[in-house]
């Protein structure tokens, strides 16, 4: 489902272009970028014929989802820009037209019905997208530092329940529904190219974690190594596709646990990283991905003795392109 709605979100902003004909506020900058189809960096998928017809249809009639397709062209047009200043000005726009998007977003989820379903879980899934974004970017011009790429997942767990909760809530209509086949599980795409690799590389990072919890009393260990087996089951139920909805199959002591720094945990989260990175095949994906790897492998130069772990790091870095150091220069006792 998760890999499906992510290639609609593409659709979207590759089609946008129609949307700011319709419109007054944005500015040039802003409709000459939603309407350059480079903005996905990918190439045409299954669900384009759905994004030109119903979602274009939607967005003129509900606002909300409108808002957040400029948001989110907003926060892209800030990931590409060398200039601080330029880049928060953008991330600046993005955050009114989100803010905008949720108030009338919150309203919508309040008076659900056949004639708003489909543009509620549109833009519920664009709003999730956008909260998971937004905050790594800088939003002052004093330098002032973002929050942790931990502390921002967390935030996104709530977002995902409230998706959850009206897909459940409305299956039928769904299933009867233009967005039908978006939702099905396992996906509809066929196999990434990468998918094999990604599945040797969960494979070997999981049994790593169970020789840890083997040799270590470490009640936490176990849900490590459940959680990694999530990335197996992720991985196969979007034939490859993406990694993203893993992040809501972990519970809060996991988050704690990287944040206090936990050697394993932190490796899970990076290998997380890598693999958002390497699958899911757009630009905010890509920049999540690589900013979690970017942020942790810098703290883990207290990883004394733990060779297995360190080795992962190293990959990490290695997957996401960014310069590796030696075993040694990462363990510093």
């Amino acid at each position: 489902m998760c890999a499906a709605l992510i290639s609609l979100a593409r659709a979207i902003l590759e089609d946008s272009s129609h949307l700011c004909l319709c419109l007054d506020t944005p500015s040039p900058t802003l409709k000459a970028h939603t309407a350059d189809q480079s903005i996905s960096h990918t190439q045409a998928h299954e669900y384009a014929h759905i994004s030109k017809d119903h979602t274009i249809h939607e967005s003129l009639q509900h606002t909300y989802l409108l808002d957040i397709v400029l948001a989110l062209a907003s926060i892209h047009l800030a990931s590409s820009m060398q200039d601080a200043t330029v880049a928060h000005r953008h991330i600046k726009t993005a955050l009114q037209y989100q803010n905008r998007s949720v108030l009338g977003l919150r309203v919508a989820l309040g008076q659900i019905s056949e004639r708003n379903l489909s543009a509620v879980l549109l833009a519920s899934v664009l709003n999730l997208i956008c909260a998971l974004t937004s905050p790594l970017f800088p939003t002052s011009y004093d330098n002032s530092p973002t929050p942790s790429t931990v502390d921002v997942m967390q935030s996104g767990i709530a977002h995902f329940g409230g998706i959850g909760f009206v897909m459940n809530t409305y299956r039928d209509s769904i299933n009867k529904g233009p967005l039908a086949a978006i939702f099905c599980e396992p996906s509809p795409l066929s196999p990434s190219d990468d998918m094999a690799s990604c599945l040797e590389d969960i494979r070997l990072l999981h049994k790593r974690l169970c020789a840890k919890m083997l040799s270590q009393n470490d009640d936490l260990l176990l849900s490590l190594v459940a959680a990694s087996q999530n990335l197996e089951i992720v991985c196969l139920k979007s034939n490859g596709r993406s990694m993203f909805s893993w992040i809501a199959t972990v519970d809060m002591d996991f988050f704690h646990a990287v944040n206090r720094q936990h050697d394993a945990a932190v490796a899970l989260f990076m290998a997380w990283g890598v693999l958002m990175y390497r699958l899911d095949e757009s630009w905010w994906a890509k920049h999540v991905g690589k900013t979690i790897v970017q942020e942790l492998s810098a703290k883990t130069r207290s990883w004394c003795g733990q060779e297995d772990l360190i080795e992962v790091v190293q990959w990490c870095r290695e997957q996401v392109g960014i310069e590796n150091c030696s075993a040694n220069e990462i363990a510093v006792c």
